[in-house]
């Protein structure tokens, strides 16, 4: 895909619709409710915490839908893999250096882990606006029943 991904339309309803372009007609928009933990994963402790207090913070955020538990769950199971592989590293920077059994020195498969984790969280950030820039571009909904005469406000306030 070239240029600019584009920007969900509940993103743009909660931003006020600031580029003024018109919003796209017949595009489904999930209901704002708590996701739950997707049973067909595996019940990891670390991943789960992360995941329940993701889902809190998006559900306040007016952004939480059961829609998108599976790439909250897959965001929260990187997030438990990083800090296995962080705790599996250490402090101790010697461990982050391995010797093969021909006297070689590589990586700790360690640091790849932790690599791919990060970009992967990374990514998955983006798109839930978890990182600080799109922070700045996502505005919290009013709160549930209150609106300001806004039509927009009064179709997302329910």
């Amino acid at each position: 895909m070239r240029g600019r991904k584009p920007i969900p339309t509940h993103l743009r309803l909660l931003d006020g619709n600031a580029s003024h372009r018109p919003l796209p007609v017949g595009v489904v928009t999930p209901a704002n409710e708590l996701p739950q933990w997707p049973a067909d994963l595996p019940q990891n402790a670390i991943a789960m915490r992360e995941f329940d207090r993701l889902a809190r913070e998006l559900a306040k955020m007016g952004a939480g839908a059961a829609a998108d538990s599976g790439m909250l769950a897959a965001y929260c199971l990187s997030f438990a893999r990083l800090a296995h592989a962080e705790a599996a590293l250490g402090e101790d920077p010697r461990k982050w250096i391995l010797e093969t059994p021909s006297g070689y020195s590589k990586p700790s498969p360690y640091l790849a882990i932790v690599s791919r984790s990060t970009e992967q969280m990374r990514q998955i950030a983006e798109q839930f606006g978890f990182t600080p820039a799109a922070r700045t571009r996502v505005k919290t909904m009013p709160g549930q029943g209150e609106t300001n005469g806004d039509p927009i406000d009064e179709v997302m306030a329910g």
